[in-house]
């Protein structure tokens, strides 16, 4: 191998090191956002899950309510 040779290849070496370091960066950045975008999800999923369980009992209470309003009605 001669010098020209070497040169080229400690090029190409170094750069794909650094081409390696850049996807490894990224991959952290990557890793990190979907982590944060994870947790909000699992948020969102709690915030529903509360409102679900709201919306569950209000349509009860309406229920109950609309049956003793018609039970008045009937007595009248």
């Amino acid at each position: 191998m001669d010098d020209l040779d070497f040169h080229d290849a400690r090029i190409r070496i170094t750069r794909l090191l650094t081409e390696q370091e850049r996807l490894c960066d990224r991959l952290e950045a990557t890793e990190r956002a979907s982590n944060r975008l994870l947790r909000e999800v699992n948020d969102l999923r709690r915030e529903l899950d509360a409102l679900q369980s709201e919306n569950d009992s209000l349509r009860r209470e309406r229920g109950e309510l609309a049956d003793v309003l018609a039970d008045g009605s009937a007595a009248c």
